[in-house]
């Protein structure tokens, strides 16, 4: 078994093919049962378009049945492009044999090569990553000397080099620990808010009731073709961007949902991961990552 981060899994779920049939058979159709049994399903989706719909069975078609998902909507992570703007050419995502792994835990740090050495072309990107890895243990000891070194190296007059620090998700997201019960509790107060809202004021009760299923043309430029009745679109539109933006937070909800009763460790077949695009992690599988490591071109 193999561990990813919230990150990576994340970015696993951007890469579904959601099915553009309304009517594609789904093996569970049930969205969200409420704590006191209300059903919404792909029957009596409550407030979800049909697109909605798909989208939120195809998430938890995924976190039931991994491998079935796989087969039936999911793109493969293609090889990254070297964009060589980085130290460190971008890579496919990894998976880890130890979720204590540090790589799944510490800050990530991509490091920018000066903007004069990426003009200079791709050679001499190559020149100075080879440099700068064969240098790395001045940079940590002596910073100072290890920019006028590198200076000196390649003819650039440098005062520092462009870091970016990014916080890494690891298994488990550490700001949301919360149990099943407590996420359903969430979705449920979230509905009732969006529910309570809409009814405070008639005009906005009235185009609720009658185009909750088109909230995503709030923000769109596209018009809305049924009849409008005696609202203007300008004041539907107002209204479905509201909508939209409460249903959003509710999906969302819904889908951390699924994975914590599913999948609440991130824990995967690595031959799987692998079928997805994904690569062994060097800090924690050490040689075996080794037989991934892309050739440079």
């Amino acid at each position: 078994m193999a561990y990813i981060t919230n990150a990576n899994f994340r970015r696993i779920t951007r890469e579904f093919d959601v099915p553009k049939d309304k009517n594609f058979s789904f093996n569970d159709i049930v969205i969200w049962e409420s704590p006191n049994g209300k059903v919404v399903d792909k029957k009596n989706p409550y407030i979800f378009s049909w697109w909605e719909v798909n989208e939120l069975l195809t998430f938890k078609e995924f976190c039931k049945d991994t491998k079935m998902a796989v087969e039936h909507f999911y793109r493969k992570i293609e090889k990254p492009l070297d964009s060589l703007k980085y130290v460190d050419p971008e890579r496919c995502p990894a998976y880890h044999c130890d979720r204590n792994c540090e790589a799944m835990h510490s800050s990530l740090q991509r490091i920018e090569i000066p903007e004069e050495i990426r003009e200079q072309g791709k050679d001499k990107v190559q020149e100075f990553r080879k440099w700068w890895k064969s240098n790395e243990s001045i940079r940590e000891e002596k910073p100072d000397a290890f920019v006028a070194k590198l200076n000196l190296a390649f003819g650039t007059k440098l005062h520092g080099y462009e870091v970016e620090d990014k916080s890494n998700s690891g298994v488990h997201d550490m700001t949301d620990n919360r149990s099943i019960k407590e996420i359903n509790q969430e979705i449920r107060t979230k509905f009732n808010d969006l529910f309570k809202w809409a009814k405070d004021e008639e005009r906005r009760k009235k185009i609720f009731v009658k185009f909750k299923f088109l909230s995503f043309l709030g923000d769109s430029d596209y018009p809305i073709l049924i009849d409008t009745g005696n609202f203007t679109e300008s004041e539907i539109k107002t209204v479905l961007r509201d909508v939209h933006s409460r249903k959003k937070e509710i999906v969302e909800e819904l889908k951390k949902l699924y994975q914590r009763r599913y999948i609440p460790d991130l824990n995967f077949q690595t031959s799987l991961l692998e079928n997805l695009g994904f690569v062994p992690c060097y800090t924690c599988m050490g040689g075996i990552a080794e037989e991934h490591v892309f050739d440079e071109e």
